[in-house]
């Protein structure tokens, strides 16, 4: 009984020395004692409660798939055998899994590739209505196929808008995955902190640039250990400690007829008001023009009515000379 005692006790006081660093490092960036616990009670209890877009998570589940299917692999290599007919049993069900879950997946996420945009249709011809259009590198969900006007056409979601377009314009499998890839914008969002420390270099020791403040929204340009590299703005750039950031991936989508008159408008309106202000900016430069060549007009006047008035007084009181008395 005391051998057990003393093991529970060596076994608690380890595991305190390798919780120590953790609480340390989070500390580090937000100056919180209870950091650390917010943290992991937060990633516990709100892990689901604000979900990505349905398109990133079927991204972010393709690479778990992947990579548990490895892992899973591994497993079954170093298991022990039994009888033969027990080894033949384990070893099917492997090979009809091995290729099944990863295509499936790839067949249902497809990518763009098309030159400007392309109509989407409500039905698999190019008679029917349009009900959106979908522009080159915009990712997609295939919800079907069917065979329409001149050969295969998808029945597609991306963003708000379902239809048919030919299959032609997309990529799939493995083209697709590398796609997103490329395609794909991660955000990150400042979560469980008031502020936290945008620092130089990708570790605890690094200049503190600035303070970031909860719920912002950035640009992540990369990742170094714990740390996650984010655009600031277009001069700044840092490194934030990855347990207070929540990150997403985003990707270009199809617009609905409805969403491009929208965009038209607000374009065109965009496009008014600088106009409008442009205009104004003219017109405050041709009054400040006016301005000076009325001021410099009536200087010019004034001078010269100064030097005709000193003229005419001239004129009018000549000077007398005197002469010189005769000998």
């Amino acid at each position: 009984m005391k051998n057990w005692k003393k093991i529970l006790v060596v076994s608690g006081a380890v595991s305190c020395a390798f919780a120590l660093p953790a609480f340390a490092s989070t500390n580090l960036e937000t100056g919180s004692s209870l950091a650390g616990i917010s943290v992991a009670l937060n990633n516990y209890y709100a892990g689901t409660t604000e979900p990505e877009k349905k398109l990133a998570e079927s991204y972010s589940e393709i690479q778990a798939s992947a990579s548990s299917g490895s892992k899973g692999t591994r497993a079954a290599d170093s298991g022990s055998g039994g009888a033969g007919q027990e080894t033949k049993a384990a070893e099917a069900p492997k090979e009809t899994t091995a290729a099944k879950p990863k295509s499936s997946a790839y067949d249902s996420v497809a990518v763009s590739k098309v030159n400007g945009s392309v109509n989407i249709r409500r039905e698999a011809n190019t008679t029917s209505d349009v009900t959106g259009k979908i522009y080159n590198d915009c990712a997609a969900t295939i919800l079907g196929a069917v065979d329409g006007e001149g050969g295969k056409w998808y029945k597609i979601q991306s963003g708000s808008v379902t239809g048919y377009i030919k299959a032609e314009y997309f990529v799939t499998g493995q083209e697709a995955e590398s796609k997103l890839a490329q395609t794909g914008t991660t955000y990150g969002t400042i979560v469980d902190t008031p502020s936290l420390r945008l620092r130089e270099t990708p570790d605890l020791t690094g200049k503190t640039l600035t303070l970031l403040s909860e719920g912002a929204h950035y640009v992540v340009t990369g990742k170094e250990g714990n740390f996650y590299k984010v655009a600031v703005d277009s001069d700044l750039e840092g490194y934030v400690f990855e347990d207070y950031m929540k990150t997403s991936v985003e990707f270009k989508e199809a617009v609905s007829v409805e969403e491009e008159k929208a965009q038209a408008a607000e374009e065109a309106k965009r496009k008014e008001e600088a106009e409008k202000a442009l205009k104004a900016l003219e017109e405050a430069k041709e009054k400040e023009e006016a301005k000076k060549t009325t001021a410099a007009s009536t200087k010019a006047q004034e001078t010269t009515t100064k030097a005709s008035e000193s003229k005419k007084e001239e004129t009018k009181n000549p000077q007398r000379v005197r002469l010189a008395p005769s000998p």
